[in-house]
């Protein structure tokens, strides 16, 4: 079972960033999960005539004051046990604070905007997801939140690439399919698949290939645990990226459950070309599970902290 308890939000106070946490935040509420705020913060550098440097101690007091206040402002009727405001990289101050607090989730917004079709690589959100020994939800700006009377999550989506013994990818559905239920929303599973042009100009060819294909399905489907009417089953037939961001938006998805393709000695998450896609242009919120979940440890610190506590450091 999939049980969030503490949920890590970074926040850098801008329009995108307020809406990351408040997904988190209705995301926590059917966990009765608790939120750890981060913002990281570096002393400013301050150039003059006579070149740069580093601002006085009383220029940084204010700003750690001024940025603590607006972080207990943000933290204001939510489930907060912690604030932290940490001097340092946003990715290292986010990493240190899931690490210190056993955290089960990092939530981050993403910027996009920019027309470009990199949404997401190159940015803090980056970086946090290719870091990250826990799962990482990454929140679009362009994401219009359910209204406050709806559920947040109504379908969840989990496109898996059934090759053999793919361990990882029958987890991360069976995850998806928790997530589900938890929010009591359709449960989508989606097999992406651009067959060859032979295969296509063969009609029974084709036809068997599919057939083979949706008894794959069929049998993961059974494996996760998942029966009709709450889940279903598809297979798309064209470019993965292309037909994976058709079917979120004509089903209406609100939630994209993938994982990573594991990580090596540097830390780097492969994402793979179908995440890749998804993070930079659904348009939905996408958690993404690393392939390697790091094992759990006693949590230190910060989940300890109580809500009028700002950490530094």
């Amino acid at each position: 079972m999939c049980v969030y308890r503490r949920i890590v939000v970074a926040t850098d106070f801008s329009e995108s960033a307020e809406l990351a946490l408040e997904w988190a935040t209705r995301f926590a509420e059917p966990f009765g999960a608790q939120l750890h705020l981060v913002h990281a913060w570096q002393i400013p550098v301050l150039v003059g005539p006579a070149g740069a440097y580093l601002a006085t101690p009383e220029v940084s007091g204010t700003l750690e004051h001024e940025l603590g206040t607006e972080l207990a402002r943000i933290a204001t009727d939510r489930p907060v046990a912690g604030r932290h405001l940490i001097n340092g990289t946003p990715e290292t101050a986010v990493k240190r604070v899931a690490e210190e607090t056993n955290a089960d989730l990092i939530v981050v917004g993403t910027q996009g905007g920019s027309g470009l079709a990199h949404v997401v690589f190159g940015s803090v959100a980056e970086r946090v997801l290719r870091t990250s020994s826990v799962a990482v939800t990454l929140v679009p700006k362009n994401y219009r939140l359910p209204d406050a009377s709806a559920s947040l999550v109504r379908t969840v989506m989990t496109p898996v690439e059934l090759v053999p013994d793919d361990d990882h990818g029958e987890k991360a559905a069976g995850h998806a399919l928790h997530l589900a239920r938890r929010f009591e929303a359709r449960f989508e599973l989606v097999h992406a698949v651009d067959l060859p042009a032979y295969v296509h100009n063969h009609v029974e060819l084709a036809k068997e290939t599919e057939g083979v294909l949706k008894a794959e399905l069929s049998g993961l489907m059974q494996r996760i645990g998942a029966s009709a009417p709450e889940a279903q089953a598809y297979l798309r037939v064209g470019k993965p990226g292309q037909v994976l961001l058709e079917h979120v938006k004509a089903q209406g998805v609100d939630l994209v459950v993938m994982r990573t393709h594991g990580h090596g000695a540097v830390e780097r998450f492969f994402l793979g070309s179908m995440t890749e896609t998804m993070i930079r242009k659904s348009g939905v919120p996408v958690l993404v599970l690393p392939a390697e979940q790091a094992p759990a440890t006693e949590a230190v610190g910060a989940n300890l902290i109580p809500d009028d506590v700002v950490a530094t450091g």
